[in-house]
């Protein structure tokens, strides 16, 4: 029926005049490019390029410090974007100048051989990847195991930087770590004041930088 009509209003508009059917064509296309104009287009999504760690990667270290996706493209800002991990880590994100990397700062260690997901998710498109990584093993069973001794330099390079040149003994001093990032002096000749000069630049020679170490004066 409906089909029916139409013709029926088509052999109508056929019947009309030239100078009445230009106008009325006319009108009509506006009326289609009007209605297209408010058809709600939206841009495509961003596809991500690149992560770290890559998808699938394994033995990743458990104090990885951050989590990186590279897009194709620049976001407007972060709100375009939510990130979701199983389980859950918590971080803090970030945007890159050219606005197509999101850093993820991590503020705790990853747990040991697990599996984790991490989601990407667009406020409009919903989810647009996901990719997923697992952390190292630590073999306590022996000394002698790499996984044991990657993650025992990691720990000792993190809590104890100068490790490798401690203790150390000269005729003004003896420095030697006291715990994580905390180093005793013991003055032999130098008066403290000058003794603490000695010991930041003694410091800095190793490449390390004195604000991150406690030093801790002891009188001989």
């Amino acid at each position: 029926m409906q089909l029916e009509k139409l013709k029926t209003i088509f052999t109508k508009i056929n019947t009309l005049p030239k100078k009445i059917l230009i106008p009325l064509g006319l009108l009509l296309i506006l009326a289609i490019i009007s209605a297209f104009a408010k058809l709600p287009f939206t841009k495509p999504a961003p596809q991500v390029i690149k992560t770290a760690p890559n998808n699938q990667e394994e033995n990743v270290a458990l104090n990885l410090s951050q989590i990186t996706i590279t897009l194709n493209k620049p976001l407007e800002s972060l709100d375009e974007i939510s990130i979701n991990t199983l389980p859950i880590i918590n971080f803090s994100p970030k945007l890159s100048n050219d606005k197509k990397t999101i850093t993820l700062a991590l503020s705790e260690k990853l747990l040991e051989e697990n599996q984790y997901v991490v989601e990407v998710n667009h406020q409009q498109k919903g989810l647009i990847y996901s990719f997923v990584f697992k952390t190292l093993k630590l073999d306590t069973k022996g000394f002698g195991t790499p996984n044991f001794l990657d993650y025992l330099n990691q720990e000792t390079e993190e809590k104890y930087p100068l490790f490798d040149y401690t203790p150390f003994t000269s005729d003004l001093f003896d420095i030697d770590y006291l715990g994580p990032k905390k180093l005793g002096v013991v003055i032999k000749t130098a008066s403290p004041s000058a003794a603490r000069a000695l010991v930041e630049q003694w410091i800095k020679q190793r490449g390390v930088s004195p604000e991150t170490h406690e030093i801790v004066f002891i009188s001989e």
